[in-house]
């Protein structure tokens, strides 16, 4: 991991934990369908809160899969939380890692700002459907539902360095093709 890495991750889950009212909702989520005994998917678990949450509302074993360095900080948090054999840590993308177990909850972060941008329907499908326990209707997942708001705003010298400056051409180069994707990327 690069030393200049190291200060973006940081303001990236940070900034994330900063936000009391949403780790304040899943904890809330977590205490009403967590039972003792339980077993926990957390999915892309960042800096593993959310799987000590799950080990606080009664899980018997959270298994919290994350692909990017951030996992270094969340098995540390989690010894120095004294939660290192209740959670197990699984470096990889969740589509490509097998569990040792069905799980009951799958809980997930992987939201991004819009709702969807990380990917969340895909992983938690697949995770649904080849890590959780089949039984009752398969695992509960939290958060159940996402509701995005939108508000049309205008800045024309944003959209300008974001957008604009690929429709022109560079020392005689066209740009142009990737106009449409920077227009169409939140």
């Amino acid at each position: 991991m690069s030393v200049h890495s190291i200060p973006k991750l940081l303001v990236y889950h940070g900034d994330m934990l900063a936000d009391s009212a949403r780790i304040d909702a899943f904890g809330r989520a977590l205490q009403q369908v967590v039972t003792l005994g339980s077993v926990v998917l957390d999915l892309g678990g960042g800096t593993g809160v959310l799987s000590a949450l799950a080990c606080r509302a009664g899980a018997a074993r959270v298994y919290m899969i994350e692909r990017g360095r951030i996992i270094g900080f969340a098995r540390e948090f989690l010894r120095d939380n004294g939660l290192s054999e209740r959670v197990t840590c699984v470096e990889g993308l969740s589509t490509e890692c097998l569990l040792p177990e069905q799980v009951d909850v799958i809980v997930t972060e992987t939201i991004g700002v819009a709702g969807f941008d990380e990917g969340i329907l895909g992983y938690v499908i697949d995770a649904r459907r080849r890590m959780g326990r089949p039984s009752g209707g398969g695992p509960v997942v939290i958060p159940r539902r996402l509701a995005l708001w939108a508000a049309p705003v205008s800045d024309p010298d944003l959209h300008d360095r974001l957008v604009t400056r690929w429709a022109r051409d560079l020392v005689g180069l066209n740009l142009r093709a990737v106009a449409s994707r920077a227009a169409n990327n939140i």
